[in-house]
């Protein structure tokens, strides 16, 4: 097993695992989203349906030399503001979430940047 951080990816692997991040935050957004619908959860703050709509609507960009879609990495980061959503983050053990979903997402600003690399 290799070193996510360490050198021993090459260049084109540190690129592509930029873009396996965004996905698996993506993907665990939609995670969240069914779970407060079936939690029977409702957004407390205003803007978060919009947001929502922006994280669903989101695709990865197919080239690492393109950067991802900004107003998705504001939706993303807003979204965590919401008490629903921290309600459902504060039960991933029970739910499957990732632990380092949190992470990634406070992060978010950095491996949305074109060229991102992995190195940290």
């Amino acid at each position: 097993m290799r070193i996510a951080y360490g050198i021993t990816f090459n260049l084109s692997e540190r690129r592509e695992r930029g873009r396996v991040i965004l996905l698996n935050a993506l993907l665990t957004f939609q995670n969240i989203f069914g779970e407060m619908r079936a939690s029977g959860l409702h957004y407390r703050r205003g803007n978060s349906m919009i947001y929502e709509n922006f994280v669903q609507s989101a695709s990865i960009p197919v080239s690492p030399k393109r950067s991802f879609p900004q107003k998705v990495m504001f939706a993303m980061k807003g979204l965590l503001d919401d008490e629903s959503i921290q309600e459902i983050v504060a039960r991933r053990y029970q739910r499957g979430l990732r632990d380092d979903f949190l992470y990634y997402c406070r992060n978010i600003s950095r491996l949305c940047i074109k060229d991102y690399l992995l190195i940290d």
